[in-house]
C-alpha cells in the first residue's frame, strides 16, 4: 500500500472528468499538492494508507470552485453606491473612492477580507483585475489561495500609476516577480477600450504575447458601449481588439453582455468571457447570451466582479442565478442545463483562466484543490439529482472544507490561516473617506 498525506471520502464525488464524472461512495489520495487517486473508496483504501482520513459520509466532493472575475480589494468598497447605472456608479462614486481610498493598505485588508469569503463559499482560484497587484500576490501567497492576478492599466492617472507608461513599466516588473509562481500566475488588465486608447491596447497585447500571461479586460458590458467607441474612433471594439493583436493570445473578456453577429464571427478561439450574471442584473447592464456563446464554442466562466456592484462574493449565488437567467432570456428551460453549469464553475473556469492542466478537475496528476459541500441540510433532501442539487439547491454556507493545492485552508467552516474575528475588527475601524 502507498502512504499518502490524506485522503477525503464522500458520499458522492462530482469529478469534472469527463472519462468518470460521478462516483457514489468516492475517495480522493492526495501527496503533496497532487492528487494521486480518484476513486471508490474501496479502492483507494486498498491502494492507498494514511494517518489523516477525512471521511466525512453524506458530503459532496467537487473541485474547487474558479471565479474568473473580481476586484478583490473592493470588498472595502461594499454597499458604498447602489441602484445606480455602470456609468454614474463609476464615474461619480467608485472612481473618486478610489482615488481618496486606494492604497497598499486598503489593497491589502480588502484582499484579505475578500478571500476569506471566497474560501469559504469554496473558491479556490480567483482572477483579479486592480491597481498594487504585488500586494494583492502577497496576501494571495499569505492565505494560500490560487490566483491570476491583472495588473490594471489606464490612459492616464490611475491609484498606483501616474501616467500610462508608468503603469506599463509597473505591470512588465509584476509579470517578471511571480511569472512561475506555484499559486500566483501574473496578467495583464487594460481596463476597458473606454479608458484604455487602442495603441495601449496594442502595446498590452505585445507585452503579454512575449510573457505568455494572460490578457483580460472589461468589454461590452453595456448597451452604449460600442456606439461610443465607433463614434470616437471609427471602428467596433471587436474590430480594434482583432486589430490590436488581443485576439492572438488567450485573452479573457469580463462581461461581454452585448456582442453581435459581426462580433461573435470575430472573436477567435483564443478567447474565454467571464460571466457576471449578478453584477449585470444589479447595474442593468442587460443578460450575457451564454447560450449563444456556447453555440459559437466559447468557453465561459462564472465571475462574481467585484462587491461593490454585487455586493458579495457568494458564488453559489452566481451558480445559480446564470442557470436561470439563461432560461428565462431565450425561454427554454433546456438552456444551460444543471452539468453544464457546474463545468461553468469549476473545469470551463480552469480553461478560462488557461489553468486546464493544472486544476478545474479531479483526476490523477491535477492539483488538489477540493472542496466538500454537506449535504446534511434539509434543503438537499432527497438526493435525486447530483448536478441539480448541486446548481440549484447548494449554498455557499453549505461548504465545510476547502484544500488548495493540498493545504487545507477550510476545515468544518473555519478559516485555517485567518482569525476572522480579528478580521472584522480591523475591517470595522479602517476608515473609508
Amino acid at each position: 500500500m502507498r502512504k499518502v498525506d490524506f485522503i477525503v471520502s464522500a458520499d458522492a464525488i462530482l469529478t469534472a472528468n469527463s472519462q468518470q464524472p460521478f462516483i457514489e461512495k468516492g475517495a480522493v489520495a492526495v501527496q503533496g499538492s497532487k492528487i494521486v487517486g480518484v476513486e471508490t473508496q474501496g479502492k483507494i483504501l486498498q491502494q492507498y494508507e494514511s494517518k489523516k482520513i477525512f471521511s466525512l459520509g453524506d458530503s459532496l466532493l467537487t473541485p474547487g470552485l474558479i471565479n474568473t472575475h473580481a476586484h478583490l480589494p473592493m470588498s472595502l468598497l461594499r454597499g458604498i453606491a447602489n441602484d445606480l447605472s455602470l456609468d454614474e456608479w463609476l464615474t461619480k462614486h467608485i472612481f473618486p473612492k478610489e482615488r481618496q481610498n486606494c492604497s497598499k493598505e486598503f489593497v491589502r485588508l480588502g484582499t484579505e477580507l475578500a478571500l476569506s469569503e471566497l474560501l469559504l463559499s469554496g473558491v479556490t482560484t480567483v482572477c483579479d483585475m486592480y491597481f498594487f497587484e504585488d500586494d494583492i500576490a502577497e496576501v494571495c501567497e499569505e492565505m494560500g489561495m490560487r490566483s491570476v492576478l491583472g495588473q490594471s492599466l489606464f490612459s492616464g492617472e490611475a491609484p498606483d500609476q501616474a501616467s500610462f507608461e508608468e503603469g506599463f513599466h509597473r505591470a512588465e516588473r509584476f509579470i517578471s516577480r511571480w511569472k512561475g509562481h506555484e499559486l500566483v500566475s501574473p496578467a495583464l488588465a487594460p481596463h476597458a477600450p473606454y479608458s484604455v486608447d487602442p495603441d495601449q491596447f496594442r502595446r498590452c497585447a505585445e507585452l503579454a504575447k512575449d510573457s505568455s500571461v494572460l490578457l483580460m479586460s472589461h468589454i461590452l458590458e453595456t448597451k452604449t458601449e460600442d456606439s461610443h467607441f465607433q463614434k470616437r474612433y471609427g471602428m467596433s471594439v471587436t474590430e480594434m481588439l482583432e486589430d490590436s493583436g488581443c485576439f492572438e493570445v488567450p485573452f479573457l473578456m469580463a462581461h461581454f453582455v452585448w456582442p453581435n453577429d459581426s462580433d461573435l464571427k470575430r472573436v477567435t478561439k483564443n478567447v474565454a468571457i467571464a460571466h457576471c450574471p449578478q453584477s449585470n442584473l444589479k447595474l442593468a447592464d442587460g443578460f450575457c447570451p451564454v447560450q449563444r456563446l456556447h453555440d459559437c464554442e466559447l468557453t465561459v466562466g462564472l465571475g462574481t466582479d467585484g462587491p461593490a456592484s454585487n455586493n458579495d462574493f457568494d458564488f453559489f449565488a452566481e451558480i445559480q442565478t446564470a442557470a436561470l437567467i439563461q432560461k428565462a432570456i431565450t425561454e427554454n428551460p433546456e438552456s444551460l442545463k444543471a452539468n453544464k453549469v457546474f463545468e461553468m464553475a469549476t473545469l470551463d473556469g480552469a480553461k478560462a483562466l488557461a489553468l486546464q492542466d493544472k486544476v478545474g478537475s479531479l483526476q490523477v496528476g491535477k492539483c488538489a484543490d477540493i472542496i466538500a459541500i454537506s449535504r446534511d441540510g434539509l434543503h438537499h433532501w432527497p438526493h435525486h439529482d447530483v448536478y441539480a442539487e448541486f446548481t440549484y439547491a447548494t449554498k455557499a454556507s453549505d461548504v465545510t472544507h476547502v484544500w488548495v493545492n493540498g493545504e487545507l485552508l477550510v476545515e468544518n467552516k473555519k478559516l485555517t490561516r485567518v482569525d476572522q474575528k480579528d478580521l472584522r475588527t480591523r475591517v470595522k475601524n479602517f476608515s473609508i473617506r
